[in-house]
């Protein structure tokens, strides 16, 4: 197995930033500050 660094932010500010986007896996890094949360409209795929 390879090893790939990946980099992504140091914040104390709200984030979502993607990191890794490929058939195999969704990958997403997430700072939330207190009393934040996710938006409301995440789209949620379908699987049927």
């Amino acid at each position: 197995m390879v090893e790939k660094k990946y980099e992504y932010s140091i914040t104390d500010d709200k984030i979502i930033e993607k990191i890794v986007d490929d058939e195999n896996i969704n990958l997403n890094h997430m700072v939330l500050v207190k009393g934040t949360g996710l938006p409301e409209t995440i789209p949620i795929p379908m699987f049927i």
